[in-house]
């Protein structure tokens, strides 16, 4: 039941970033970013179930494979989602609050697999979580900057 459910809304995203009409990403960095995007999951994900015991998969194939579906799927794309929105908005605070925000959503679909017992926090608390999507947001960004200016050469 958990693998149907996410199932669908990792299609319902990856449908909804690839009908925006209006990408600002190029498509070396869409690549580039759901690759990094993935490997920082699956290495938090990994240092979690691993060596910290702090979070669990459970063995079943449900869970298993809806958390392998959104380590490889739904948290790359909605990273997409948000480096294309973050391009679009000019103002500094705008940003701020635009990221805070999506780290908020990052950590709220995280929290909702634990919740369905696809990826089980044992004694993480809410807020090491929110620090992770705060940091992961901000190295994309970094990473985006990095990648512009040696692409198209010329600040943003």
């Amino acid at each position: 039941m958990e693998f149907i459910f996410f199932l669908l809304v990792n299609v319902g995203i990856t449908i909804v970033f690839f009908t925006i009409r209006r990408k600002r990403l190029h498509p070396v960095e869409i690549f580039l970013y759901w690759c990094l995007s993935s490997l920082i999951f699956q290495n938090y994900s990994a240092i979690q179930t691993m060596n910290i015991k702090s979070s669990i998969v459970p063995d079943e194939w449900s869970p298993a494979f809806a958390h392998l579906l959104n380590r490889i799927m739904l948290y790359p794309v909605i990273s997409l989602l948000f480096l294309n929105g973050y391009c679009a908005i000019k103002s500094r605070g705008t940003k701020v609050i635009y990221f805070l925000g999506w780290a908020a959503a990052a950590t709220s679909v995280e929290w909702l697999s634990s919740i369905m017992g696809v990826f089980v926090h044992v004694w993480l608390k809410i807020g090491w979580s929110a620090a992770f999507w705060l940091f992961h947001n901000g190295a994309l960004i970094g990473v985006m900057y990095m990648t512009r200016l040696a692409l198209f050469r010329r600040r943003m």
